[in-house]
Protein backbone atom coordinates (compact mmCIF):
# COMPACT_ATOMS: atom_id res chain seq x y z
CA UNK A 1 0.00 0.00 0.00
CA UNK A 2 1.23 3.47 -0.83
CA UNK A 3 -0.36 6.27 1.16
CA UNK A 4 0.37 9.92 1.94
CA UNK A 5 1.60 8.88 5.38
CA UNK A 6 1.81 5.79 7.53
CA UNK A 7 -0.36 7.52 10.11
CA UNK A 8 -3.45 6.47 8.14
CA UNK A 9 -2.56 2.79 8.44
CA UNK A 10 -3.58 0.43 11.19
CA UNK A 11 -1.26 -2.14 12.71
CA UNK A 12 -1.87 -5.68 11.36
CA UNK A 13 -4.58 -7.60 13.24
CA UNK A 14 -2.22 -10.37 14.33
CA UNK A 15 0.60 -7.96 15.24
CA UNK A 16 -0.34 -8.19 18.92
CA UNK A 17 0.53 -11.88 18.77
CA UNK A 18 3.89 -11.44 17.05
CA UNK A 19 5.25 -7.97 17.80
CA UNK A 20 7.01 -7.01 21.02
CA UNK A 21 4.42 -6.20 23.71
CA UNK A 22 6.18 -2.96 24.69
CA UNK A 23 5.97 -1.34 21.24
CA UNK A 24 4.32 2.06 21.37
CA UNK A 25 2.76 3.70 18.27
CA UNK A 26 5.99 5.57 17.44
CA UNK A 27 7.94 2.29 17.34
CA UNK A 28 5.30 0.72 15.09
CA UNK A 29 5.43 3.75 12.75
CA UNK A 30 9.23 3.62 12.71
CA UNK A 31 9.13 -0.09 11.82
CA UNK A 32 6.70 0.61 8.97
CA UNK A 33 8.76 3.51 7.62
CA UNK A 34 12.18 1.89 7.85
CA UNK A 35 11.00 -1.34 6.22
CA UNK A 36 9.19 0.33 3.31
CA UNK A 37 10.66 -0.05 -0.16
CA UNK A 38 10.49 1.62 -3.56
CA UNK A 39 11.08 -1.39 -5.83
CA UNK A 40 8.43 -2.97 -8.05
CA UNK A 41 7.81 -6.71 -8.52
CA UNK A 42 10.50 -6.84 -11.19
CA UNK A 43 13.21 -5.26 -9.05
CA UNK A 44 13.01 -1.85 -10.72
CA UNK A 45 12.26 1.46 -9.05
CA UNK A 46 8.55 2.32 -8.82
CA UNK A 47 7.58 5.15 -11.16
CA UNK A 48 4.90 7.79 -10.78
CA UNK A 49 2.12 6.93 -13.24
CA UNK A 50 1.26 10.62 -13.64
CA UNK A 51 4.63 11.72 -15.00
CA UNK A 52 6.77 8.59 -15.40
CA UNK A 53 9.46 9.84 -13.02
CA UNK A 54 11.09 7.61 -10.40
CA UNK A 55 9.67 7.71 -6.90
CA UNK A 56 11.80 9.63 -4.45
CA UNK A 57 11.17 10.25 -0.75
CA UNK A 58 9.79 13.66 -1.73
CA UNK A 59 7.19 11.95 -3.93
CA UNK A 60 6.22 8.86 -1.97
CA UNK A 61 7.62 9.34 1.55
CA UNK A 62 9.13 6.21 3.05
CA UNK A 63 7.90 4.08 0.16
CA UNK A 64 5.69 1.03 -0.22
CA UNK A 65 4.76 -0.17 3.26
CA UNK A 66 5.21 -3.86 4.07
CA UNK A 67 3.49 -4.56 7.44
CA UNK A 68 4.68 -8.18 7.62
CA UNK A 69 8.32 -7.20 7.11
CA UNK A 70 7.89 -4.51 9.77
CA UNK A 71 7.09 -7.09 12.43
CA UNK A 72 10.76 -8.16 12.33
CA UNK A 73 12.18 -4.67 12.11
CA UNK A 74 15.40 -5.01 14.06
CA UNK A 75 15.88 -1.35 14.98
CA UNK A 76 13.28 1.34 15.57
CA UNK A 77 13.33 5.01 16.51
CA UNK A 78 11.30 5.41 19.67
CA UNK A 79 9.47 8.61 20.64
CA UNK A 80 7.51 9.50 23.72
CA UNK A 81 4.81 12.16 24.17
CA UNK A 82 7.40 14.50 25.71
CA UNK A 83 9.46 14.36 22.51
CA UNK A 84 6.51 15.56 20.45
CA UNK A 85 5.75 18.29 22.99
CA UNK A 86 9.36 19.52 22.76
CA UNK A 87 9.11 19.50 18.96
CA UNK A 88 5.94 21.59 19.01
CA UNK A 89 7.45 23.99 21.55
CA UNK A 90 10.46 24.41 19.24
CA UNK A 91 8.25 25.34 16.28
CA UNK A 92 6.56 27.95 18.51
CA UNK A 93 3.22 26.29 19.10
CA UNK A 94 1.43 27.80 22.07
CA UNK A 95 0.47 25.64 25.05
CA UNK A 96 -3.15 25.92 23.91
CA UNK A 97 -2.25 24.62 20.42
CA UNK A 98 -0.21 21.76 21.91
CA UNK A 99 -3.12 20.87 24.22
CA UNK A 100 -5.11 19.88 21.13
CA UNK A 101 -2.70 16.96 20.70
CA UNK A 102 -1.91 16.00 24.28
CA UNK A 103 -5.07 17.04 26.15
CA UNK A 104 -2.97 18.84 28.76
CA UNK A 105 -3.49 22.56 29.25
CA UNK A 106 -0.53 22.78 31.62
CA UNK A 107 2.19 22.49 28.94
CA UNK A 108 5.17 24.70 29.80
CA UNK A 109 7.55 25.27 26.88
CA UNK A 110 10.14 27.24 28.86
CA UNK A 111 12.45 24.21 29.24
CA UNK A 112 11.26 21.95 26.46
CA UNK A 113 12.75 23.43 23.30
CA UNK A 114 15.09 21.28 21.23
CA UNK A 115 18.46 22.57 20.07
CA UNK A 116 17.38 21.79 16.51
CA UNK A 117 14.19 20.58 14.83
CA UNK A 118 16.28 17.82 13.29
CA UNK A 119 16.84 16.36 16.75
CA UNK A 120 13.36 14.82 16.83
CA UNK A 121 14.13 11.08 17.01
CA UNK A 122 12.11 10.42 13.86
CA UNK A 123 12.96 7.62 11.41
CA UNK A 124 13.61 9.98 8.50
CA UNK A 125 15.91 12.95 8.16
CA UNK A 126 15.62 16.07 6.04
CA UNK A 127 18.47 18.54 6.18
CA UNK A 128 18.32 22.26 5.43
CA UNK A 129 21.74 23.80 4.99
CA UNK A 130 22.50 27.28 6.24
CA UNK A 131 24.77 29.14 3.77
CA UNK A 132 26.91 30.34 6.70
CA UNK A 133 27.25 26.99 8.45
CA UNK A 134 28.13 24.09 6.17
CA UNK A 135 27.94 21.43 8.92
CA UNK A 136 24.64 20.00 10.15
CA UNK A 137 24.60 17.33 12.85
CA UNK A 138 21.53 15.27 13.66
CA UNK A 139 21.41 12.34 16.02
CA UNK A 140 19.10 9.34 16.10
CA UNK A 141 18.79 6.84 18.91
CA UNK A 142 17.53 3.43 17.91
CA UNK A 143 16.16 0.62 20.00
CA UNK A 144 16.88 -3.03 19.14
CA UNK A 145 13.57 -4.85 18.85
CA UNK A 146 15.01 -7.67 16.76
CA UNK A 147 15.80 -11.17 17.79
CA UNK A 148 18.78 -11.47 20.12
CA UNK A 149 18.61 -15.26 20.34
CA UNK A 150 21.74 -15.61 18.22
CA UNK A 151 23.75 -13.59 20.73
CA UNK A 152 25.36 -10.37 19.61
CA UNK A 153 23.50 -8.55 16.85
CA UNK A 154 25.18 -6.35 14.26
CA UNK A 155 23.61 -3.79 11.91
CA UNK A 156 25.00 -1.82 8.98
CA UNK A 157 24.12 1.80 8.26
CA UNK A 158 23.08 2.61 4.71
CA UNK A 159 22.82 6.22 3.60
CA UNK A 160 21.46 7.45 0.30
CA UNK A 161 23.67 10.51 -0.03
CA UNK A 162 22.54 13.72 -1.63
CA UNK A 163 24.60 15.40 -4.37
CA UNK A 164 28.39 15.04 -4.43
CA UNK A 165 29.01 18.34 -2.65
CA UNK A 166 27.47 16.85 0.52
CA UNK A 167 29.35 14.42 2.73
CA UNK A 168 27.93 12.31 5.54
CA UNK A 169 29.36 10.45 8.47
CA UNK A 170 27.68 7.84 10.67
CA UNK A 171 28.96 6.91 14.11
CA UNK A 172 29.03 4.35 15.83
Amino acid sequence: MIAPGVNILTWPRDAALTSPPDWIPAAAKSALMTNAYNMDNFGGVIHDLANGKEFTPFVCGAGHVDPNRSLDSGLVCDLQVGDYISFHCTISYSPLQIAVFVKDLAVDCSEKEMASLGDLNYPSISVVFDPHNKVVTYMRTVKNVGSTQAGEVSYEVEVSPPPAECRHQCEP
